[in-house]
């Protein structure tokens, strides 16, 4: 019980900054007349404390180990550099940060939200261990190891072979002997009561064995810590990278969609978004609601985005009603659940796809035109 009360505190405390920091850009944000620079400056700061809690719920679901990664090859010299630009925007300005990448193309197959997820944990980290220093600063180092038969026989974690070494280093307080035994523990922190969930860095060191990696720690007290993640590297792959596109938004062709959600603010933001856009929507609040709307508009519907857990009728038990009346019509399932507790022993039909909440509406305006398109 005393392992929850940690977590649940730590989570109230960092959804309640969160909180606070949207609601107090909300309301500066409607005190702004005639200053256009200013309000999307205020949106600007509610949209990055809003991916911060994302990103948070993605963590959460990281260590529950019920969300699925999604590996793909990742150049890490072109990710560390992003990643820590936006590392850089949302940091103290106090803080010096050195980044010091390699020109190596070092490729690692890996999952790039998680990744992100892991460098980010360890930056706050070193973060949290530069207050009241000084001169604070933090280090962000990425170069080729090769672990030999010699380092094998003394790192039994390691296999002979090339990896992409990732340091994160701070000239902080450092870590005693003690914590360092325990860091890794999930609900482990050094933080006060209510200040630390405990899983971050449980999390980064799940997440570096999801990828065949090593994590090791090297700190003095008051000489600082260093982070050290070693990534095994693909060799070979450089030049047959595709560059990801820039996901931008799409518009409609004068389709209709019929959009089910019990959430009401949801609903009608996304429906304000999807008429932006040229769509004709038909709202509907819950399931049950939904099959009377596609009972009676069936033939001019082109696509449905049904929430998954609705009252009176799930999503999915909407979607077989739909399906057998039309079964062409694409659906786009929509839930701030987890998936694979969702979708258990559920097999979707070739023409429907998920999207986890909170849905990006560049990327579902994507979605949306992939199946009407095809």
């Amino acid at each position: 019980m005393e392992a929850i009360g940690t977590l649940t505190g730590g989570i109230a405390h960092d959804f309640n900054n969160m909180l606070a920091a949207i609601l107090g850009n909300l309301y500066l944000a409607k005190k702004i007349n005639n200053d256009p620079e200013s309000l999307l400056k205020r949106l600007d700061s509610i949209e990055q404390v809003s991916l911060r809690a994302t990103s948070m719920i993605q963590q959460l679901l990281t260590f529950s180990r019920k969300d699925m990664t999604h590996m793909q090859h990742v150049l890490l010299p072109e990710f560390v550099d992003e990643a820590m630009e936006l590392l850089r925007s949302s940091g103290p300005e106090n803080i010096k940060l050195v980044l010091d990448i390699c020109s190596e193309p070092l490729m690692v197959w890996g999952d790039a939200t998680l990744l992100h997820q892991v460098l980010m944990n360890l930056v706050i980290n070193a973060r949290d261990a530069l207050k009241g220093n000084k001169d604070p600063m933090i280090t962000v180092s990425l170069r080729p190891f090769y672990a030999d038969a010699v380092w094998v026989d003394n790192h039994v974690d390691f296999i002979v072979g090339e990896y992409a070494l990732l340091t994160v280093a701070d000239n902080g307080e450092g870590i005693s002997a003690h914590d360092v035994e325990n860091i890794f523990e999930p609900f482990f922190t050094t933080k006060p009561q209510g200040k630390g969930t405990g899983l971050g860095l449980s999390m980064v060191f799940g997440a570096v064995k999801s990828h065949s990696g090593v994590i090791r720690i090297q700190t003095d007290v008051q000489e600082g810590a260093v982070f050290e993640l070693y990534l095994p590297i693909i060799k070979g792959l450089e030049d047959k990278l595709i560059q990801t596109p820039v996901i931008a938004v799409q518009s409609a062709k004068g389709e209709t969609i019929l959009l089910a959600d019990d959430e009401e603010t949801v609903r009608t933001t996304t429906a304000e978004f999807l008429e932006m856009l040229g769509y004709q929507v038909l709202q509907a609040a819950d399931g049950e609601e939904g099959m009377d709307v596609f009972n009676q508009h069936f033939n001019s519907i082109d696509l449905a985005i049904l929430d998954v857990v609705m009252p009176k009728v799930g999503g999915l038990e909407l979607s077989e009603h739909m399906h057998r009346i039309k079964p062409s019509t694409p659906i786009l399932f929509v839930s701030g659940y987890d998936r694979g507790q969702t979708f258990e022993n559920y097999e979707l039909a070739e023409n429907s796809e998920t999207l986890t909440k909170p849905v990006d509406f560049n990327r579902l305006s994507q979605k949306i035109r992939h199946f009407l398109d095809h």
